[in-house]
């Protein structure tokens, strides 16, 4: 099974969700949080189960909270797998005599939250606003292309990049979710809430 990382703002208000998971740590309410961005919509499945309807009872009403009271899909980031090719490019400008390894991810790191794993045994990761202030600094001390220049295949093969050989030089698509991501972290300071990373 493969791995994806996504990324979900929410507003301050979101600390409720996240302090009733961790309260229920041993419970489904702390797993459903998964489905976070899916649960703001209305047609969200809850399979009459009563932790999942109080889940999306809870998402619909942190919905509100949202500029123009509703979830808007600028404030959720599919990385669509590259997450790694990402941290790979930043952590070999920054610190270019390191295997990529050894420094912290840019994408699955920031506040634990030990209180919730997916089902791959992922613990959600969640970042604050000097969080997310830092992780947009660093994104725009460069352009993509001087990101770029670090791209080196055989060198990304030898450390271990996730998924390379599917991605595989797509300079295009590398790009494109670049930008989202300079987008989105506009979004999530403008917000002046949370970013939750979610790994599964």
């Amino acid at each position: 099974m493969g791995l994806d990382l996504s990324l979900t703002a929410i507003p301050k208000e979101g600390t409720t969700i996240l302090e009733k998971a961790k309260r229920r740590q041993n419970s489904e309410y702390s797993t459903i949080i998964f489905s976070l961005h899916r649960a703001f919509d209305t047609n969200f499945n809850d399979f009459g189960h009563s932790e999942w309807i109080e889940f999306k009872k809870d998402a619909q009403n942190l919905a509100k909270h949202y500029p123009n009271k509703k979830f808007e899909n600028k404030y959720y980031l599919d990385t669509n797998r590259t997450y790694e090719v990402f941290d790979y490019l930043i952590a070999k400008k920054l610190h270019p005599n390191r295997n990529f390894k050894e420094t912290p991810p840019f994408f699955y790191d920031g506040i634990l939250c030990d209180f919730s794993q997916s089902g791959q045994g992922h613990y959600l990761m969640l970042w604050d606003y000097k969080i997310i202030q830092k992780k947009n600094d660093i994104l725009n001390r460069f352009d993509f292309e001087q990101y770029y220049e670090m791209y080196n295949l055989q060198n990304m093969l030898d450390e271990g990049v996730y998924k390379i050989h599917q991605i595989a030089a797509n300079t295009q698509e590398l790009k494109s979710i670049f930008n989202q991501i300079k987008k989105f972290l506009k979004n999530a300071l403008e917000l002046e809430g949370y970013v939750i990373v979610f790994k599964i």
